[in-house]
């Protein structure tokens, strides 16, 4: 004997499945918190810069040793150059897009590359 689902077994399903994406995504938005991290430099130089430009059509990241002015009112550069527009496009080269998954990568839209944007460069004792 065949028995067609009740309402109540339809019901269960839903918010089974829809538990499990809860819980998936706050698992998820719990993973990155504090990402990426940075690792710390090594060697004689203790800051990076970063500069844009762009070369033909390409956007180029030009990134060297820098030097902190005793100011310090540099600004952070971002780890994505163009915010969440960049994290999505990262999430659709890895398929996350297509899935409904790009909050996978949505926190890096705004997390800092551990650069200085536009800082002057170092330079060495002559």
């Amino acid at each position: 004997v065949c028995m067609s689902p009740t309402r109540s077994d339809l019901i269960r399903g839903v918010l089974t499945a829809a538990a499990a994406a809860g819980s998936f995504r706050a698992g998820a938005a719990v993973a990155v918190i504090y990402q990426p991290r940075l690792p710390p430099l090594t060697g004689p130089f203790k800051e990076v810069g970063v500069r844009y430009s762009r070369a033909g059509s390409a956007r180029v990241k030009t990134f060297y040793p820098a030097a902190l002015p005793d100011s310090n009112q540099l600004e952070e550069a971002p780890y994505c150059t163009d915010g969440r527009a960049t994290s999505d496009g990262m999430a659709g080269l890895v398929g996350f897009r297509q899935l409904g998954l790009s909050f996978l990568l949505a926190h890096l839209a705004n997390a800092h590359s551990g650069c200085w944007l536009g800082a002057p460069p170092v330079h060495p004792e002559r």
